[in-house]
């Protein structure tokens, strides 16, 4: 299933690095993606779901794609330095990372 138009845009301009030109909330609620929800009513959930799950139980897939159970899981890349830092034995200093950003727009269709 791809990602509506409006959705597309949404994500994208959430993401925007400029953190002035990123939407804002008031911008966000009146973005096309929301076209038709009453924020005060879904604060109050007062807003029937458009989608009622009725679950059984813990191990109810009935909503889960079939074919995602026939998928072969991928194990996450491990390296020397993962091993280290889960054993304690390396410690990240959080404080390099203070200007990192992300800069995949590519990826977002810009």
């Amino acid at each position: 299933m791809k990602p509506s138009i409006e959705a597309k845009d949404l994500v994208v301009r959430l993401l925007d690095k400029n953190q002035k030109s990123r939407l804002k909330i008031s911008a966000i609620k009146s973005h096309k993606f929301f076209e038709g929800i009453n924020f005060q009513n879904l604060y109050d959930m007062t807003i029937t779901p458009p989608l009622n799950i009725d679950l059984v139980g813990e191990e109810d897939y009935k909503y889960i794609d079939p074919h995602l159970d026939k998928e072969m899981p991928e194990d996450s890349q491990v390296n020397e330095l993962t091993v280290q830092m889960a054993k304690g034995k390396i410690i990240i200093n959080w404080l390099d990372f203070k200007d990192f950003t992300y800069a995949g727009d590519k990826s977002l269709g810009k």
